[in-house]
């Protein structure tokens, strides 16, 4: 993907109508993704130690009110917010499938 059209810091954000536009990958490449991703992260939390955790993030040159481990729980946070989206989402997609469905016409008119 166009890294310039990936938003805000290539995060995701500020798209707009963009994001319906994208192609997705199949299902393999992006559990392949994921796997990475969580691999990676693992990594990171493993090579905090307790006084990492608690050291202040700096911000334009000065300390501010969090700590390295206030946003690394915030992350945290974040990722389980978006798994209980999808598990809702997927709950409705299989309650649609249960619904009936209408024949499609064969209709020639």
């Amino acid at each position: 993907m166009d890294p310039a059209s990936l938003g805000e810091y290539e995060a995701g954000t500020e798209m707009g109508a963009a994001s319906a536009r994208m192609p997705w990958p199949g299902k393999a490449v992006l559990l392949e993704y994921l796997q990475r991703a969580y691999a990676l992260e693992e990594q990171g939390l493993a090579a905090l130690d307790d006084q990492l955790f608690q050291e202040l993030i700096w911000r334009q040159g000065a300390p501010s009110d969090k700590t390295v481990g206030y946003w690394v729980m915030e992350h945290l946070v974040h990722e389980w917010e978006h798994y209980g989206m999808m598990k809702y989402v997927r709950g409705l997609c299989q309650l649609n499938a249960s619904e009936p469905r209408e024949a499609a016409s064969s209709s020639t008119e």
